[in-house]
């Protein structure tokens, strides 16, 4: 068959894909007044609370805002008293963390009083009051070039858990997020594999504890720095997840992907299927896009993307590889952080500002989502390609 051929196929396949899923999203969602009608009363992702920044108001204030944003739960990178106290009696959920630092600090790997002093210390004291869900041992372990804190996160894991059960504590999760350098290979999807030196050292361990335990894999996901690294290879509107009809396709499969958030989380869900752990659990622990600091790091890129992420939240809306398991994400992050070490677009991640003036709008309940509107745009790439 020609090359012409084979597009004009192509296009045919995901034309009728792409006009299917929009006849389906119109019937699903045909009236504003029925929410449940619309995005199957899924609650809004999450929000990380960084606090590396001079300006941001009390917790109890924070905390007050969060509820009035009707936002559920929250990522904290910390254990701060002030600011988990301020949690007291609200609905939100929260994720706690162990920094790097403290792993090793505290030899909690290695030394279980440890790990049960630090359970006493930072979670026993608020567990009757505040709603701790999970707990991040570390963040993005592996891409420090630090062996030794890759070697004490999972015995580490495995000891504030059970510090938790010995606790009556034991539904908090316990988990830690990885960085997207922890694969090797993420295209097509069905490909998806971790990098060798880590497979074995970490990943498995980590997913046999996560498995046993029934708490999720986490994983930060950054599509604004797969675009920022290739502009070249890498589609903006596919980063943005604009692309609410298929795009490319995993032969292999015979999947068709959206967008670039939907491709890297397979490629992890078909990595971890060859660890042989498929049906462990995948949470997002971070995704968001800058508003300044780049070129491509705009308000109008940045509310883009979050508004897109909330859509794709609320609807329940699961990956081609799991179709069932409505994505869940924490967007990093809720305040630009003016002390943020590094360059200048790890400040302006914040959806809002210091004084909670928004420096975009997100509409936190969703937006209808139309895939027709991207029909005459996919119908043009694949006649260039012919």
């Amino acid at each position: 068959m020609s090359t012409t051929w084979m597009c004009v196929l192509l296009a045919a396949i995901l034309l009728q894909s792409c006009s299917a899923q929009a006849s389906t999203s119109n019937a699903a969602c045909t009236s504003k007044k029925d929410k449940c009608a619309c995005n199957s009363c899924h609650p809004g992702p999450g929000i990380a609370f960084g606090e590396e920044a001079s300006n941001i108001r009390s917790p109890a204030e924070v905390v007050g805002f969060l509820e009035e944003q009707k936002i559920k739960s929250v990522r904290l990178y910390h254990t701060f008293k002030d600011t988990i106290k301020a949690f007291k009696d609200s609905d939100i959920e929260l994720t706690i963390s162990i920094s790097n630092a403290d792993i090793k600090g505290s030899g909690m790997a290695w030394n279980y009083d440890a790990a049960e002093k630090w359970v006493k210390d930072n979670v026993l004291p608020y567990s009757k009051d505040v709603h701790i869900k999970a707990i991040a041992v570390g963040n993005e372990v592996t891409s420090v070039n630090d062996w030794d804190l890759v070697s004490q996160t999972e015995p580490a894991m495995r000891n504030i858990h059970e510090a938790l059960k010995r606790a009556n504590l034991k539904d908090i999760k316990v988990s830690t997020p990885f960085g997207m350098d922890i694969l090797e290979v993420t295209w097509p999807p069905s490909a998806g594999a971790f990098r060798v030196e880590y497979a074995w050292n970490i990943v498995k361990p980590v997913l046999a504890f996560l498995n046993e335990t029934n708490s999720p894999f986490m994983i930060n996901i950054y599509p604004y720095v797969s675009y920022k690294n290739d502009p070249k290879d890498v589609n903006l509107d596919a980063a943005l997840l604009n692309r609410w009809c298929p795009i490319s396709v995993d032969f292999k499969t015979g999947h068709v992907y959206k967008n670039l958030l939907f491709q890297l989380l397979d490629a992890t869900v078909a990595a971890m299927g060859k660890m042989g752990f498929p049906d462990v659990s995948l949470l997002v622990s971070e995704t968001g896009w800058p508003s300044a600091g780049h070129a491509m790091a705009t308000p109008e890129h940045a509310a883009m993307y979050n508004q897109n992420l909330v859509n794709l939240v609320v609807k329940g809306v699961g990956t081609p590889l799991r179709p069932s398991s409505p994505i869940n994400a924490f967007i990093y992050s809720l305040f630009n952080e003016n002390m943020r070490r590094g360059e200048d677009e790890l400040r302006n991640y914040g959806l809002f500002n210091a004084n909670f003036s928004p420096v975009y709008d997100i509409n936190w309940e969703g937006e209808d989502v139309n895939c027709v509107a991207n029909k005459v745009d996919i119908d043009s790439q694949l006649s260039s390609s012919s």
